[in-house]
Formats: C-alpha cells, structure tokens, sequence
C-alpha cells in the first residue's frame, strides 16, 4: 500500500476515534465539527434506523439523546480504516436505575470527505 493511501486511511482512523471521544465528553459541538454541513447520519433505533440529514437537525437528535442518557460512555472495541471509510465497533456502557452496569454493542461505518464526515451509519445488536 502506498503511503498516500495510507495516509488517507489513517486519517479517516483518526476523525472516528476523535467522534467517539467527543460523544465520550458529551461534547456535542466538537462532533458537530467533525461533520459536513450536509452530513447524513442514519440512527440505530430500530427498526431501520432513522435518516437525519444536515448539522442542526444532527446537533438536535444529539441533544435529545444526551439528556436521556446521563451516564452513557462508548468503548472503541475495534477500528478499520477502508479507504475513506472507516469502522468502528464499540460497546455502549450505562447505568439503570438500579445503578446496574448495563451495556450494548454496536457499529458505525462513517465515510469522509475533505476532511469531515459526510455519512454515518449506525447498527446495533439491541434495542436501547
């Protein structure tokens, strides 16, 4: 492999793990700038997922789902950078009422271009 492409591939490693630790901080502007202004972001509610296109109703859903999740920390279990694609699994951990460690796994493929997010899609092994 080249090194340009190399290159290319690590930087779309680097803007995914910079994602997960701006969710991790509940900073939802960082992510915001992270993203193209056009981005499309699929959800992983089920059963399909929801389409939401474009940053403010992005940062509105990000919003939404942060004040319902008060606790909610990601885990980077595995990163694959595939051109200007990359994957993320992770492990989504929480704490219920009952102050039990809850958890589930999921993946989000983002593609980039120039620099910025353009689409993330994201799955779910459960039901949250």
């Amino acid at each position: 492999m080249s090194p340009v492409r190399m290159s290319r591939i690590e930087k779309v490693v680097r803007i995914a793990l910079a994602y997960k630790d701006t969710f991790n901080r509940r900073d939802i502007e960082g992510m915001l700038k992270l993203m193209s202004d056009d981005c499309e972001f699929e959800t992983a509610e089920a059963p399909g997922g929801v389409k939401i296109r474009g940053k403010q109703k992005i940062e509105q859903y990000w919003r939404d789902f942060m004040s319902r999740r008060l606790q909610i920390h990601m885990v980077g279990e595995e990163v694959n950078g595939l051109g200007m694609r990359c994957i993320l699994r992770w492990r989504l951990a929480w704490k219920d009422t009952d102050d039990n460690e809850r958890f589930i796994r999921g993946v989000d493929i983002f593609e980039v271009e120039k620099g910025l997010i353009c689409k993330q899609y994201s799955y779910t092994k459960a039901i949250f």
